[in-house]
């Protein structure tokens, strides 16, 4: 009782209240200052790329799914290049590709975007809409597959190419493959990142656990004569990261709610609310809550099971 109170002797009385139910005077280690803080901080990076990988495989998998089973079929303005090879750029070409999809095999339907369709794809990238009708617009044809059933797009270009030469039909698979591949790569790396931010929380509390043990060695062995079991001296340090954890997690959910507010904000303004359109709002808190409470358990865990194990293994 004497090794407690002589711990106690400079403590605020807000200190005591707050850790009372410890025997070991573990919130004066040096590491517990600043460990809240630097959980926050892997709370905070932690989430925020995880949010990251889930928006991209959202997006990635929404868009596949649009673009699967499609095809754009493109009737470019008529050229006097090759006015002699081919119909003019009437509409009389639209009608005769329509004819010639209707008899293609594997097609299951097709539609021809009107102007304004047209026009309000281009508008992003040419601005005023007064303008590009002014300028010479392709022909689109929007064509559904269907699914499950092998297409030959060559064939289907060269059949259309005799119709109209400058025809193009893209199938969507080579610039899709390539986005793809990269967004695939960027999920590795952020789930790797997690990993390791893990991995870094087990390391930092099993240090700091092992260090503790040794700075505390002369009571721990005080508690071992009055009847105190290894389990016990464990739980201390278990409870201790436990509160350690939840300081750093309050903060950590507070930056990562601000940023997430702030990021959608940013986003609305340019009318592309990019994580809110990829998840729903459950989802993101429900990530930004899992996250932090799965490093808090891990933490107190970790604690725990370093406790014990170094207490049996040095007899302490």
């Amino acid at each position: 009782m004497k090794v407690k109170l002589k711990c106690f002797k400079k403590m605020k009385v807000g200190e005591y209240m707050a850790h009372s139910s410890l025997d070991l005077p573990l919130w004066q280690d040096p590491a517990s200052r600043s460990a809240p803080w630097l959980i926050s901080l892997l709370i905070y990076v932690a989430t925020i790329v995880f949010l990251i990988a889930l928006t991209i495989h959202s997006l990635i998998d929404r868009w596949d799914r649009d673009t699967s089973h499609k095809l754009t079929i493109e009737i470019p303005p008529a050229t006097q290049s090759f006015d002699h090879l081919a119909a003019p750029f009437t509409e009389d070409v639209t009608e005769k590709i329509s004819a010639q999809l209707k008899n293609v095999p594997g097609i299951k339907s097709f539609r021809t975007a009107n102007q304004a369709e047209i026009i309000k794809t281009l508008e992003p990238w040419f601005g005023d809409a007064e303008q590009i009708r002014d300028l010479p617009l392709s022909k689109l044809i929007y064509v559904q597959l269907e699914p499950g059933r092998s297409f030959d797009v060559i064939q289907l270009r060269k059949q259309l190419n005799k119709i109209y030469p400058e025809i193009n039909v893209e199938d969507h698979f080579n610039w899709k493959t390539g986005i793809f591949n990269m967004a695939y790569a960027i999920q590795i790396i952020s789930f790797l990142i997690v990993v390791l931010i893990f991995i870094a929380v087990i390391a930092m509390i099993s240090y700091m656990t092992r260090a503790s043990l040794i700075i505390h060695r002369d009571i721990i062995d005080i508690l071992h004569l009055i009847g105190a079991k290894n389990n016990y001296i464990a739980w201390q340090y278990q409870s201790h990261s436990f509160k350690l954890a939840l300081q750093g997690t309050f903060v950590g959910v507070i930056l990562v709610a601000l940023t997430l507010l702030v990021f959608d904000n940013i986003m609305n303004q340019f009318d592309f609310p990019l994580i809110t359109k990829a998840l729903s709002s459950w989802d993101i808190w429900a990530i930004a809550f899992i996250i932090p409470a799965l490093i808090v358990v891990l933490m107190a865990y970790s604690a725990k099971i370093t406790a014990l194990k170094m207490l049996r293994k040095y007899d302490f």
